[in-house]
C-alpha cells in the first residue's frame, strides 16, 4: 500500500507505536487497530455519561419489532446491552 499522506511524528512517538505493533503487524494495521480501540472507548464513554445522567429515549415498539436484535419492546432499554458493542 502507497501512502496517501506523510504523517510527521516525533522519534518518540514513531518509537512508541513501533512498541504498540503485534508480531507481523504492520504500522498501517497497527494505527488501524488503535483508532478502532479509541472510537470503542469514546462510544464507551459516552454511553456511561448517559447512563449516569439517566437520559433515556422511549424506542417505538413497531422499530423495535423491525430490529431482531431488540427483544420484548417494553424491556428493550433493560435487556440491550450496548457494552457489547
Amino acid at each position: 500500500m502507497s501512502p496517501a499522506e506523510k504523517i510527521p511524528v516525533s522519534k518518540e512517538t514513531y518509537n512508541q507505536i513501533l512498541d504498540l505493533r503485534a508480531p507481523g503487524e504492520t504500522l498501517d494495521e497497527t494505527l488501524a487497530r488503535l483508532v478502532e480501540r479509541i472510537k470503542k472507548q469514546r462510544l464507551t464513554d459516552d454511553i456511561e455519561e448517559v447512563m449516569a445522567k439517566g437520559e433515556f429515549v422511549e424506542l417505538d415498539c413497531d422499530i423495535a419489532d423491525k430490529n431482531p436484535t431488540l427483544e420484548n419492546c417494553p424491556t428493550v432499554g433493560i435487556g440491550l446491552n450496548l457494552m457489547e458493542v
